[in-house]
């Protein structure tokens, strides 16, 4: 299973890469809007996390979507709005991670990104022991 992390700040792209390591995905790295472009055009990767600060992050979502209707796009930022909480997840982000503090981070992420692992294996729905786990 591959996946993609699109974020302009090198920290941050690190941060969710060292939460996502025990899953054992095949992982791209990218940092900014033109490279994250094209590699979302080859409509390969089952999972995103983009940081919804990144240049270009409306563009992002589409792209993902369009290139690959059942991927799983994970929004993530250290100060999410509302209103575009909202509309992200009506244009079909999968999920969402406020990262205010570090814990929260850690938890969120491997969660978000555990439920869209049993998601796509399931083929759109998790069991309810995994959405149990991953609401906690």
């Amino acid at each position: 299973m591959k996946a993609l992390i699109i974020s302009d700040s090198p920290s941050l792209r690190q941060e969710i890469r060292s939460q996502i390591l025990d899953f054992q995905l095949e992982i791209s790295i990218v940092g900014n809007l033109k490279d994250a472009l094209g590699v979302l055009d080859k409509g390969e990767n089952h999972i995103v996390l983009t940081d919804v600060l990144c240049p270009g992050d409306p563009q992002i979502l589409k792209a993902a979507l369009k290139g690959n209707p059942e991927v799983k796009v994970i929004t993530v930022s250290k100060k999410m709005e509302i209103g575009w909480l909202i509309k992200t997840l009506a244009q079909g982000a999968f999920d969402y991670v406020d990262l205010d503090s570090p814990f929260q981070m850690r938890n969120s992420i491997s969660r978000a990104v555990e439920l869209a692992i049993a998601h796509i294996k399931s083929g759109g729905a998790a069991d309810e022991e995994t959405e149990r786990r991953a609401c906690r």
